[in-house]
């Protein structure tokens, strides 16, 4: 179901937790019209308590980070931003997982062109991901801006804080701070998540934020 909901998601109309909770609650109420309801046993009940906040922030995230690849691969692959050396070079990390120091042996480039495409496509993931945050009318100044601001976060998670201040349009810091504070909550929901799918997804979100690796 969540592959089918993130192929339908607009975050223009809201986040995906309240897709996933409509969806949720109306397929409970078409259940309970077929069947005849029953009283739930206390250890059925505890099972059916709403998740935790961060898990839907997670759910929120993970939606949100598959919608702005999609879109830097649409920008990449066609159109006035068309730059297929930074696509196939993203392509190559994200989705085969080659480091730098590979493709850029394999392209007979060197390591340091490889590292500014990597960077240039991580960049357009993280402009189309905190355009979505900031909504359809923030101007591309907002967005650069939050987007300077969030990598440096990145690199020093301790200095949030410090970063955010720095930001002269305090809304725009306000907006990024509680963007923060949710996509810090969320990575732990990736660590811990040991199936298949998950751990696909945890290394997949280490590749779009981390470093270009060897």
């Amino acid at each position: 179901m969540r592959v089918k909901l993130t192929g339908t998601f607009d975050s223009s109309k809201g986040k995906f937790r309240a897709l996933l909770q409509a969806v949720v609650a109306r397929r409970v109420v078409d259940h309970l019209r077929k069947v005849k309801a029953e009283p739930l046993a206390p250890a059925m009940e505890a099972e059916l308590q709403a998740p935790a906040t961060h898990e839907w922030d997670a759910l929120d995230l993970e939606a949100a980070l598959i919608e702005a690849v999609g879109a830097c691969r649409d920008e990449l692959s066609g159109g006035p931003s068309k730059d297929l050396p930074v696509l196939h070079t993203l392509t190559d990390r994200l989705v085969h997982g080659m480091t730098a120091t590979e493709i850029a042996k394999r392209d007979g480039i060197s390591r340091d062109r490889v590292s500014r495409l990597l960077t240039k496509g991580r960049d357009a993931i993280f402009r189309h991901l905190l355009a979505s945050e900031l909504g359809a009318g923030a101007s591309d100044e907002r967005v650069a801006a939050s987007v300077t601001a969030f990598k440096r976060m990145l690199r020093r998670p301790t200095q949030a804080h410090d970063h955010l201040a720095a930001l002269e349009d305090t809304a725009l810091s306000e907006q990024l701070g509680e963007f923060w504070a949710r996509f810090r909550s969320s990575l732990p929901r990736f660590e811990g998540d040991l199936t298949a799918a998950g751990r696909e997804l945890a290394h997949g979100v280490e590749l779009i934020l981390g470093s270009e690796g060897p």
